[in-house]
């Protein structure tokens, strides 16, 4: 009730859970709170490589917070509902179970990706690495939803026309 709501009017426990349930990012709320972190001390006092130890089997999961803490998270309204139906769009379904483990989990979290991101993944397979890329850039670049990051890396594009999207046609209603 009452002490509850205080809690998280006061940067307690209670919003730390709910900021990070509203990014899907509540599995860290404990380990957050051990390290001494509340969502006010995230928002404005974290640096580079903090919570590097934290995320270290998620680097996903560690993009994901930043771009929320930033306000950077991309608009994936228009997007695949998750990572293996865009996968699989992209014939590339082979690569869910790699990118998940890494925290790249969600459609969210993937626009986020960079390319050094990638590199153990596809190692062998630029190609495959460039079409993913490809994509993330044409969807999210073109449309002004993804962060300068991976705007370094954007290059022509390409028509995804299998995918339903047509990036850079005009009539296209899902922007």
């Amino acid at each position: 009730g009452e002490a509850a709501s205080r809690e998280v009017e006061s940067g307690g426990p209670g919003e730390l859970f709910a900021e990070l349930q509203k990014i899907d990012l509540e599995c860290y709320h404990h380990d957050l709170l051990e390290a001494g972190w509340d969502w006010p001390t995230l928002c404005s006092c974290v640096q580079p490589g903090d919570l590097d130890a934290l995320f270290s089997d998620k680097p996903g999961h560690l993009r994901r917070l930043q771009a929320a803490l930033a306000g950077t998270l991309p608009d994936v309204r228009h997007a695949p509902r998750s990572v293996s139906a865009l996968l699989r769009g992209l014939g590339l379904p082979e690569y869910t179970a790699a990118l998940t483990r890494l925290g790249w989990d969600n459609v969210t979290t993937l626009a986020l990706v960079r390319e050094s991101d990638l590199e153990t993944i596809f190692a062998q397979k630029t190609g495959h690495k460039r079409r993913l890329l490809g994509f993330l850039e044409d969807k999210f670049v073109a449309t002004g939803t993804l962060s300068p990051s991976l705007q370094a890396h954007a290059h022509q594009t390409r028509p995804w026309t299998e995918m339903g999207w047509h990036p850079g046609d005009p009539t296209d209603s899902r922007r």
